[in-house]
């Protein structure tokens, strides 16, 4: 007959020294998993913190880099500017011995009288003068000139091209370019003196060209006031002296280039 007390042959007693030695090899096999687990996340910190320190040393690369190209590009730009300075200095110096070697025209009116006779109005007299070291060649000179009531300043735009030389020399002094007229002014002949308010008005432009190649162009624009009448020696004809010529107008009509 079986003993009540024995379980598959085996007493209580044998029973818990069965679940002894299993217990004792749950903790073992769960010892050894944790030894395990722990040898890979120690042998994964130590990659992770490697590769950090890489990253990090890269970071420390670039950011070298960046900065020597910083400075690079600020040496670069400092260079660049010295180089435009340096251009700039030459430049000005060409242009100043390019004026300084060029032909400048200037013009003038030195007539104190203008023929206002009914029959025959005179032209006036435009002095020009090239007042340069050097030939201004390819001259064209072109005015307009006429007289009106008035101390308004009217549009002047109806120049017409002047006999003048093609070539003027700074030795070649004072040259006269004669202006007419652009349209008969009106007899005059009968104002008394200082009895009238009226102008004439002159205005016109040379344009020519240096030894460099370079064109230029000086503007004028003059005005005078009848004054009085006056008659020539031993002639018919009138005279309307005039109280000198002015200039008048725009800056720009007076400019030079």
């Amino acid at each position: 007959m079986d003993d009540p007390e024995k379980v598959f042959n085996l007493t209580s007693t044998g029973w818990t020294a069965i679940g002894s030695v299993v217990s004792a090899a749950s903790v073992l096999v769960l010892s050894v998993f944790n030894a395990l687990f722990l040898k890979s996340a120690l042998k994964q910190s130590k990659i992770m913190k490697d590769t950090a320190t890489d990253v990090h040393q890269q970071a420390d690369w670039m950011k070298t880099q960046a900065e020597q190209m910083t400075a690079q590009t600020i040496k670069l730009g400092e260079s660049i500017a010295v180089a435009q300075q340096g251009a700039a200095a030459v430049l000005s110096q060409i242009k100043m011995g390019k004026d300084r070697e060029r032909a400048r025209i200037s013009v003038s009116i030195n007539d104190d009288a203008v023929d206002v006779s009914s029959n025959a109005a005179e032209p006036v007299t435009l002095s020009v003068s090239n007042d340069g070291p050097t030939i201004a060649s390819d001259v064209r000179v072109a005015a307009e000139l006429f007289g009106q009531p008035g101390e308004g300043v009217p549009f002047m735009g109806n120049a017409t091209l002047l006999i003048a030389p093609t070539v003027i020399r700074a030795s070649d002094g004072t040259i006269n370019v004669f202006v007419p007229f652009s349209s008969t002014p009106p007899d005059l002949t009968q104002a008394g003196q200082r009895t009238i308010d009226y102008y004439f008005h002159l205005s016109g432009a040379v344009e020519y060209v240096d030894v460099f190649g370079e064109k230029h162009k000086t503007n004028f624009r003059y005005r005078s006031r009848f004054t009085e009448l006056s008659y020539a020696l031993h002639e018919v004809r009138k005279i309307a002296n005039v109280g000198g010529w002015h200039k008048t107008g725009k800056p720009e009509e007076n400019e030079a280039t």
